[in-house]
């Protein structure tokens, strides 16, 4: 699969991201794929701490698929969020823009996530990283292989009967 090299600080909402993310509960350090969904939340822990979290929808973890791209649950979480947008096409990677209305202070509002609450309960995907422990390692956009239907949908193009492209 390839990647882009970005910083923590270029990384924003619809990104699908990979970085390495050392579990509390296991101890382990495992490569994580995900969608953000709000890549720097602040709240308070039951500590009263303020912390940040990073918070997105799980795709893979150590390069093992958590749901497959081309599932339909994933393609539905995709257009409930907004339109799939090109970063690179030679290396499949995409964003999920997101339109305006649906975001506040660099995040996802209350009705992104209300609105994929019953996806979500067919594949349990949604997850919360600690952001100061998540930006300890590197950050790479992730390709995301899809379909060729839908990936020529995104780049606009028109395909025949059998997904083949017509000019």
């Amino acid at each position: 699969m390839a990647r882009i090299g970005t910083s923590w600080n270029r990384v924003d909402v619809g990104d699908i991201i990979t970085f390495n993310y050392k579990s509390k509960s296991t101890g382990k350090t495992r490569l994580q794929t995900i969608l953000v969904l709000n890549p720097k939340y602040f709240i308070t822990d039951s500590e009263g701490q303020r912390v940040f979290q990073l918070i997105g929808l799980k795709l893979a973890e150590q390069r093992v698929r958590t749901i497959k791209e081309a599932s339909k649950v994933v393609t539905d979480i995709f257009n409930k969020l907004g339109t799939l947008e090109v970063i690179d096409e030679k290396k499949d990677i995409y964003r999920v823009r997101m339109k305006k209305q649906d975001l506040f202070w660099g995040g996802a509002k209350d009705i992104v996530y209300r609105r994929i609450r019953y996806l979500l309960k067919k594949e349990p995907i949604y997850r919360t990283y600690d952001w100061e422990q998540a930006r300890k390692s590197g950050v790479f956009y992730e390709s995301l292989p899809l379909p060729p239907a839908l990936k020529n949908r995104i780049l606009g193009r028109r395909t025949g009967p059998s997904g083949e492209r017509v000019l």
